[in-house]
């Protein structure tokens, strides 16, 4: 039952999803990084959430490392502040503030929470808001595309962050590259300018 699209060349991540969208006839769409890995009941709950509960339009689990300690991710929509955050975190300062405001590590979230960003390492979306949003938009490459996805969601219904859907991402730190930061740059600029 799986339909494999080859492609030429890498279009992305958004892309990859903006490619298949018009063969989709699921009532469900998953987004997933290819390093997540997730229990086999995780994806038949957070469906029985949504059929129980029709506003939530994007459920988003809670994401942890390979350790089992969870790992932040961002929740609310970016700001020049937050993004400030995200770059100097590690720095003294407020930017660890902000960072734990931005991923809401300073509230309690242990319960199903409406958010206002997905992050696209794992979520799942109703198909047919998908299609009426017209997937994701081809303008972001590698950054800010999950983002701008869960900004346009927010005028159809809820985004839940649901912590009792745990998966995990195993994800290698890696150093990026000139093109890569620049590409992430331009993304923010052009997120931060959208709205």
């Amino acid at each position: 039952g799986v339909m494999y699209y080859p492609q030429r060349k890498d279009i992305g991540y958004s892309g990859g999803h903006n490619f298949v969208l018009p063969n989709l006839r699921s009532q469900y769409h998953l987004l997933c990084h290819p390093d997540v890995t997730f229990d086999e009941h995780v994806l038949s709950n957070m469906i029985a959430y949504m059929e129980r509960n029709k506003d939530c339009v994007i459920l988003t689990p809670k994401v942890v490392d390979a350790q089992g300690k969870e790992v932040p991710q961002p929740r609310r929509r970016p700001t020049l502040k937050y993004l400030l955050a995200q770059t100097f975190r590690n720095m003294p300062g407020p930017f660890r503030a902000w960072r734990d405001e931005y991923t809401l590590a300073d509230s309690d979230i242990r319960t199903p929470t409406s958010v206002e960003v997905a992050p696209g390492t794992f979520l799942l979306i109703r198909t047919e808001a998908l299609h009426a949003l017209g997937g994701f938009d081809p303008q972001y490459f590698l950054a800010y595309d999950d983002s701008d996805l869960s900004r346009r969601t927010l005028k159809m219904g809820m985004i839940v962050y649901h912590p009792d859907m745990v998966v995990t991402h195993d994800k290698q730190p890696k150093s990026r590259n000139l093109p890569e930061i620049l590409t992430r740059m331009g993304n923010a600029v052009r997120y931060l300018g959208s709205h």
